[in-house]
């Protein structure tokens, strides 16, 4: 057999998998209230964290303001959130090196008592103003544009988002509004409409728990200029060979005219009926252990028959679906050892890539004793190997040494392989970061997080790992530098850039920058994620190239919808190429990411289903590499740039560097929290280019106050940290 020399990632190794590996636990009761009112607080998160900062379990508080939990022996820290109230750790302390640590002993229940203080309550939510409501065109469809005025917060500055209530008025069914959706910005698009239905809509204005009166309320009539009639498309689903009916077999249109897609499943004797607008459809089935198929027994919608719905008209069908055939397996085996030839106990992990963009665990195996161990994975599959130790002091690192996914090597399965992968020590920083990643339910999410460090105009180190089945994610040992955080989620939720505030971004330069010292911890660098549709049928594909036509790899392409949230993504391969599958048609754009090098967009990108290859090419899209050193003079921002400051926190002063676009009218402030301006940093006229302002605080207390810069109607808020 061929063998390989891996070097190899390792996951972060939480606490609790230490104590896992013990039978001793005690009890922890937990008492949260409301520190003016001594009331108890529903729904405030507890986290208990390891002396590195990482969260060992966390758990929410119930009706009663209480909760007991079970935590394996040791010595914990816990940490205290709300939306409505200030976080803190135990004992009403505001950072985790000041926390107070407890010691849970086998067998012992301790109690814990914490008051919390609210956020300074907003004076004033002013509701949206201006809505309106009106019938556009989606993807040879209808859908409702919404458009109001934006709202503000008194005192200022809080984040403010909308949520939009709607109802169907139907001459059968009473006017009932309900909540579809919380937007940012001033517009929204309403896809989920029906032909010849009224809707009413309203809007509220909410920042944290607070919510606004009720705007005006506005109402659209959907025209049905597209259907005329209705037909049926019935039928029969059966086994290919035995030509038995398949039961429960899911049978769905693609209109040639619209992108909604219509679905029905089949009954015990594999039947089915599905009434349909007059148009042109293309039809599949599919069906747990059958292939999935077009019709007429075609594999791709671009060879499907189109079905032609008359008015009144009926098609009748036979569909027959073949049985799924078991895919060939090969084996990967080997040994994981350190740089002393010694086995190391470990998890080893292969990840099946799919479209050189979204993967999912196929494979894991854990090594004996001696380091060795197997697993079974598909012929035909690509594929990328990391390792676990259960050794924390050893180095993370991807197969071949890299160390990102994007630059991880793809491994084709094309026979039994046996793999040497040799882990390094890691040199020892008594720092870190971590935090949690979960979906838009609430729920936690397995994805991989990148650490990118940032080293003037070029990339000088990237940490990788994977969270767990709890959500949770972290570093240690960690070069000191500056850094910023990339969520790349398994399954079907959108990448996204950490920022505190909780906003999606996929512009690098726009991510919070995090200052990681000898010995800093960095804790609750917590992810909410935002799930991505996968139900269309249509393709866009193309190749990154930089300057001199050379291609790009392991470039994020986005694909962008009407509303400018991400829809899909795809990474680019070693000949810079693309691909991302499953979108609806419709109008899109496009644009890259890759930290350091510049963006790239490309508008108006036109897929449908009635194109000969239902793909939309986009050839080349050139990128070139960019310095963001904000210390270059010589680079001018293409827009208002506020840095995060440096250091952060900081005792007495610390640096803010910002970047103006055109000459304009600069203001920057200094506020606290109840909007309070205790220091004017900055008020005058600059010419375009890169600033360095110093803030001293001696006359400060200790707190966390808020960064404000206004100019040319843009205004960006920043948090600092005053640690005294």
């Amino acid at each position: 057999m061929k063998k390989y020399l891996l070097m190899v990632f390792v996951l972060f190794y939480t606490f609790n998998e230490v104590q896992a590996q013990s039978n001793l636990v005690g009890n922890i009761k937990i008492s949260v209230t409301d520190d003016s009112t001594s009331q108890p607080l529903k729904g405030v998160y507890v986290y208990f964290m390891n002396a590195m900062g990482s969260v060992v379990k966390s758990e929410q508080t119930s009706s009663t303001g209480q909760f007991i939990m079970k935590l394996s022996v040791g010595v914990y820290y816990v940490y205290f959130k709300s939306e409505r109230y200030l976080a803190e750790y135990y004992d009403n302390v505001a950072t985790f090196q000041h926390a107070k640590p407890i010691e849970v002993k086998s067998n012992d229940t301790i109690s814990i008592k914490a008051s919390l203080k609210l956020h300074t309550p907003i004076v004033a939510l002013v509701a949206p103003k201006n809505l309106k409501a009106s019938q556009v065109s989606h993807n040879y469809g209808n859908m409702v544009l919404l458009t109001w005025t934006g709202s503000t917060t008194t005192p200022q500055p809080y984040y403010v988002q909308y949520n939009i209530y709607r109802s169907a008025v139907s001459p059968a069914t009473p006017v009932s509004f309900k909540k579809i959706t919380k937007a940012d910005g001033a517009s929204y698009y309403d896809k989920s409409i029906v032909n010849r239905e009224t809707y009413k809509y309203y809007l509220t204005a909410t920042s944290y728990d607070f919510e606004s009166a009720s705007s005006e309320t506005v109402s659209v009539s959907i025209k049905d200029s597209l259907f005329i009639g209705k037909g049926v498309i019935k039928g029969v689903v059966v086994d290919d060979s035995t030509l038995l009916p398949i039961q429960k077999a899911m049978i769905a249109v693609v209109p040639v005219n619209n992108s909604n897609c219509n679905g029905i499943e089949t009954s015990t004797n594999g039947s089915f009926s599905l009434p349909l607008y007059a148009g042109s459809y293309y039809l599949y089935a599919k069906a747990n252990e059958y292939n999935f198929e077009y019709y007429n027994n075609v594999t791709s919608l671009t060879s499907a028959t189109k079905l032609d719905v008359k008015n009144n008209d009926t098609i009748i069908i036979k569909i027959g679906l073949k049985k799924l055939k078991p895919i060939p397996q090969v084996t990967f085996s080997g040994v994981v050892q350190d740089t002393t030839g010694k086995g190391q106990r470990s998890e080893v992990y292969a990840y099946r890539v799919k479209l050189n963009s979204k993967h999912w665990f196929t494979s894991v195996a854990k090594t004996d004793s001696f380091g060795k161990f197997s697993m079974k994975v598909n012929l035909g599959d690509t594929v990328i190997v990391y390792v676990r130790p259960f050794e924390k002091s050893l180095l993370p690192e991807y197969f071949e040494n890299k160390s990102t996914f994007n630059d991880a090597t793809r491994i084709p399965v094309t026979k039994d392989q046996s793999f040497t992968i040799v882990v390094n020590k890691k040199p020892v920083y008594a720092n870190g970061m971590n935090g949690m990643v979960k979906d838009s339910a609430n729920k936690p999410a397995t994805s991989s997080i990148a650490a990118i460090m940032l080293h003037g105009s070029s990339i000088r180190k990237t940490y990788s790992t994977i969270s767990d089945s709890l959500g949770v994610y972290g570093f240690t040992n960690m070069e000191p530098g500056k850094y910023i955080l990339f969520a790349k989620p398994v399954g079907s939720n959108k990448p996204t850039y950490y920022r505190s505030d909780g906003k999606q971004t996929l512009d690098w330069k726009k991510a919070d920058t995090l200052v990681m010292s000898t010995n800093s911890i960095l804790a609750n660098l917590n992810f909410k994620l935002v799930g991505q549709s996968d139900t269309g049928h249509a393709t866009i594909a193309g190749f990154i190239k930089n300057k001199n036509n050379l291609p790009v790899e392991g470039v994020t392409v986005f694909v962008l919808d009407e509303n400018s949230d991400p829809y899909s993504y795809a990474i680019t391969n070693s000949k810079g190429y693309y691909v991302m599958n499953t979108l609806e048609a419709g109008t899109y754009k496009i644009t890259t990411d890759m930290v350091g090098y510049e963006s790239a967009t490309l508008p108006n990108i036109i897929v449908n289903y009635n194109s000969v290859l239902a793909m939309s090419n986009t050839g080349s899209i050139i990128i070139n590499p960019i310095i963001l050193s904000v210390s270059d003079k010589n680079i001018i921002a293409s827009s208002f740039v506020l840095s995060q400051n440096y250091p952060n926190p900081f005792n007495p002063s610390t640096t803010i560097q910002y970047s103006v676009p055109f000459t304009s009218d600069v203001r920057i402030a200094v506020y606290d929290l109840i909007g309070r301006e205790v220091s004017l940093l900055t008020n005058k006229r600059h010419n375009a280019g890169n600033y360095s302002i110093n803030f001293e605080a001696v006359n400060l207390t200790t707190g966390i106050y808020i960064y404000q810069l206004q100019s040319g109607g843009k205004t960006i808020s920043r948090k600092l940290i005053l640690l005294k």
